[in-house]
């Protein structure tokens, strides 16, 4: 099954003592919020029971600092980190892919898989809505249909978001329904690997969705551009089945086994 439940551990380290947002940044909802600064000295954690190769981060209120992000593995080398959030001038996606960490840490009595999430100079204060993971970002739905970057067409980064999140619950039960995961799978969004074609698959899909929002009659213009959207979600979403290893040893190990395609990773 998709273990839909399986949700990232998230504390946040001020200078003196630790809080505990994981269930407040589980999801992006308006209404739950953290608002935190980042620096050298003050702390995001983020912990999960596998090694992460990626994360999500929602903001509502960004950096307008001058700074670095940095991200360390604890109890292992540090990461070399893809920024898109562009040191929390805007939301988006924070990558890595060297070196995967070999040990667990022990922090506040938890043992798992931690990430320090750090900044050269204090950040002043940002306020997040989620720290997660998406097969794609705001970033990626506004390449496909700018004009969504106007509030007045739809709505707020956090409401394009919130469709984000459905996208992702949407392709997980495609991937159900295409018989690629089983009852004896054990699989959550975080054992995903961000490939090139769930990117676009995700990115597409929600702006079909946001287009049916937008429709007012059968057939306008909204509804052509859904179904057209929602064509192409599908052809990336086939692209990616063949990537997709469904043995049941490999969803039993929660892994996740890629073949080349020319053009996996973003």
């Amino acid at each position: 099954m998709i273990n839909i439940q399986d949700t990232l551990r998230i504390l946040y380290y001020n200078g003196t003592s630790y809080v505990d947002y994981s269930t407040v940044l589980s999801q992006v909802k308006g209404s739950q919020t953290a608002s935190i600064e980042l620096s050298s000295t003050k702390f995001l954690y983020v912990g999960y029971r596998r090694p992460l190769k990626n994360l999500s981060l929602v903001l509502s209120t960004v950096s307008v600092i001058s700074t670095v992000l940095s991200v360390s593995s604890l109890g292992n080398a540090d990461v070399v980190v893809t920024d898109e959030t562009q040191n929390l001038t805007r939301s988006g996606n924070l990558f890595w892919t060297n070196p995967l960490p070999q040990y667990t840490y022990e922090l506040q009595s938890e043992t798992l898989f931690w990430y320090k999430i750090s900044t050269s100079v204090a950040t002043g204060a940002l306020v997040l809505q989620a720290v997660s993971r998406f097969f794609c970002d705001y970033v990626d739905v506004i390449a496909i249909m700018p004009a969504l970057s106007d509030i007045n067409l739809f709505g707020t980064t956090t409401e394009i978001y919130n469709i984000i999140e459905l996208s992702k619950e949407n392709i997980l039960q495609k991937l159900t329904n295409a018989g690629k995961l089983t009852q004896q799978s054990f699989v959550s969004i975080f054992d995903f690997d961000n490939v090139y074609e769930l990117n676009k698959a995700s990115a597409y899909d929600t702006v079909a969705q946001i287009c049916l929002l937008l429709s007012d009659n059968e057939n306008d213009k909204y509804e052509k551009l859904a179904k057209n959207y929602e064509k192409k979600s599908s052809e990336f979403l086939n692209t990616f089945y063949l990537s997709f290893d469904n043995s049941t040893d490999v969803l039993n190990k929660s892994t996740i086994k890629q073949v080349k395609t020319g053009r996996l990773m973003r």
